[in-house]
């Protein structure tokens, strides 16, 4: 398995709308091809962390160059990208 692990800074005035934003992405994301799982994070009020894990290394490459190719209209919408990486899932419990 393969993981796409991101984080994620949010425009402080997006908190009323956070809950609403995060249901239709997690609805999306459900969606993708190969997906296993997914993980949404916070670790403070504006930053956030995606652990999401798909099936084979295909399938995470394909959906992180679906999020890459997507940045611009996030960052219109408050929403910017730090880091993006795909990792081989070694361990788990």
């Amino acid at each position: 398995m393969y993981a796409v692990v991101a984080s994620w800074q949010t425009d402080p005035g997006l908190a009323a709308l956070r809950r609403e934003m995060l249901d239709r992405i997690v609805e999306g994301v459900r969606a993708a091809p190969g997906f296993v799982h997914g993980y949404w994070a916070d670790s403070a009020p504006t930053r956030s962390h995606t652990f999401i894990v798909f099936a084979d290394r295909a399938a995470a490459e394909v959906f992180a160059e679906d999020v890459r190719s997507n940045l611009e209209n996030h960052a219109r919408a408050g929403v910017r990208n730090e880091e993006l990486a795909i990792a081989q899932v070694v361990a788990s419990a």
